[in-house]
């Protein structure tokens, strides 16, 4: 039986078991792409960095400067003040063929993820979990490749540490929008200016983000980047001039 398989079947069993009507696993394209024209969808995913590690996801070219090993398979990431780039890692595990959970995130934009590359067949959304987040936590853990919640959701950190422990046995990566304990992984983004639209016309498409990975313990790395029609790209840094007397 397959990771996905097996969570739908727990889940269904939980929704039995404690009576939890708005416990659903549902799948995020029957909710948002249908509404999406098909010549807007992205036809592939993120450029790939080089190949990580073993026991790693691989993560967008663009990033490769901040998570050279890739994602890691079994570690608590926290991301910060970035929505895309959140977006952008999930969307990168699921063209991998990784199944991706969203739980307690009712609020996040499926065409965006769309837009990132997300493949929406293999997503799956709890958008209000009510009272049962631990159990539900627990449950996709145990049958997706990556889950994704914020720090809202609510968990006391008794309960986040129980469901660390239990993301490293089962080898699923949890990517939490915003403060985690025992993270392993901590990155945050910064939007910068947009562009695109001319005299109040036309679309935005692109917009400047500089990523930063670590702690002031363990100190930092950044890297300049740019949205662009839905596509992270890299931002070349070009040596400063050099007067000549």
């Amino acid at each position: 039986m397959s990771r996905a398989a097996r969570a739908r079947a727990v889940l269904q069993a939980a929704e039995q078991i404690h009576g939890v009507s708005r416990l659903a696993l549902v799948p995020a394209s029957a909710a948002s792409a249908s509404s999406v024209p098909v010549e807007q969808r992205p036809a592939a995913a993120q450029d790939v960095a080089p190949v990580p590690l073993e026991g790693a996801f691989a993560v967008p070219s663009a990033f490769a400067q901040i998570l050279p090993q890739g994602l890691p398979r079994g570690a608590v990431c926290c991301v910060q003040g970035s929505t895309a780039l959140l977006l952008a890692l999930a969307a990168h595990v699921s063209a991998q063929d990784g199944w991706v959970a969203f739980v307690g995130m009712a609020d996040l934009n499926f065409v965006a993820a769309l837009d990132l590359g997300m493949d929406l067949s293999r997503v799956v959304v709890i958008p209000e979990p009510g009272g049962q987040v631990p159990e539900i936590m627990a449950t996709l853990i145990d049958g997706m490749d990556l889950v994704v919640t914020a720090q809202r959701v609510g968990l006391t950190s008794a309960q986040q540490s129980r469901l660390s422990a239990r993301a490293r046995e089962r080898g699923t990566t949890l990517l939490v929008a915003g403060a985690w304990p025992q993270a392993r992984l901590h990155i945050s983004g910064q939007a910068g200016t947009w562009q695109g639209a001319k005299q109040g016309l036309g679309r935005l498409t692109t917009c400047s983000y500089r990523l930063q990975r670590g702690t002031s313990a363990h100190g930092f790395k950044w890297v300049d980047v740019q949205l662009h029609n839905g596509r992270f790209q890299a931002v070349t840094q070009h040596a400063p001039l050099r007067l000549l007397a």
